[in-house]
């Protein structure tokens, strides 16, 4: 059903993101503070201008993100990230050696539908980035974006 809220896969062919989508059983998130925050838009793999919720299943830890692409696009550049083990991203640091964190354990949920501007977009990433309390030591955002 196109209405219900959650994140959904595309079932697109080759679409790496639908194996890390939370699918519609995850309809809220709980950050470090306790704070939650509910999910009340319908998403799937190539929803658009979305804040985006990267969860580690193992051990929990959050990175709030936001993209004007695709969802799948954007995730595609985290598991790339991860599979190369970037040095210096917090995201593929935290899913490879020494964390026992694997990117088996890793889960997407889109949070939040920006129709405006670029700047809506990452004053929407910001607010859920403090509401969840998604900063460093306590989440995977390094900081908060500058607008």
């Amino acid at each position: 059903m196109p209405d219900t809220p959650g994140t959904y896969p595309c079932n697109r062919v080759r679409c790496n993101t639908c194996q890390v989508v939370s699918h519609d059983r995850f309809l809220s998130v709980v950050g470090p503070n306790n704070n939650r925050f509910n999910i009340n838009q319908h998403f799937t793999c190539t929803s658009t201008n979305v804040v985006y919720i990267l969860t580690c299943r193992r051990c929990t830890i959050l990175y709030v993100g936001e993209t004007k692409r695709r969802l799948a696009d954007r995730v595609t550049e985290h598991l790339r990230s991860i599979k190369q083990n970037f040095p210096g991203f917090p995201v593929a640091n935290h899913f490879n050696p020494p964390s026992v964190c694997s990117i088996q354990d890793l889960m997407v949920t889109a949070a939040i539908s920006c129709r405006g501007s670029d700047r809506d977009r990452l004053i929407a990433e910001n607010r859920l980035i403090m509401k969840l309390g998604t900063l460093t030591p306590n989440g995977l955002n390094v900081k908060l974006e500058l607008l």
